[in-house]
């Protein structure tokens, strides 16, 4: 099991998982243009540079804590999961996973304002606290 993170540990992750996205992305320069956040996902997971790498070890870090957009896609495949027993345990978690940090992703590449990079880290730090308070009843 996993050790909880504490808030300035997080926070501190949250800071470097932002710088190392703007010096990737600085180094990718303005002319790469991604179809989707997918595409970018990918290309930062197969791309060979120290902040490409910083960002999946930073990941691996805060993955417990990054919050799940239940979008229209995500809601079907929670159905069809529930659905089908058989066939959905062993690649549905691997795939939530997955799913969760490139659309986690995709909103820190958003977030253009120190407010809204600040809202994430909220949103990661409550999720946070309740493993934290969660850990404490078990």
């Amino acid at each position: 099991m996993r050790r909880l993170l504490t808030r300035p540990q997080m926070r501190q992750c949250m800071t470097a998982l932002r710088a190392a996205m703007d010096a990737f992305n600085r180094g990718c320069g303005k002319k790469l243009v991604f179809i989707n956040d997918k595409c970018y996902y990918d290309h930062l997971r197969g791309f060979s540079s120290e902040s490409a790498e910083n960002i999946d070890s930073l990941l691996d870090i805060i993955e417990p804590y990054i919050p799940y957009a239940l979008t229209d896609e995500n809601f079907e495949l929670f159905l069809r999961a529930a659905k089908d027993t058989e066939r959905f345990p062993d690649e549905m978690p691997d795939y939530f996973t997955q799913k969760a940090r490139v659309d986690f992703i995709a909103a820190l590449r958003r977030a253009e304002t120190p407010e809204q990079c600040a809202w994430l880290f909220h949103v990661c730090d409550a999720i946070r606290e309740l493993k934290e308070d969660l850990a404490f009843i078990v």
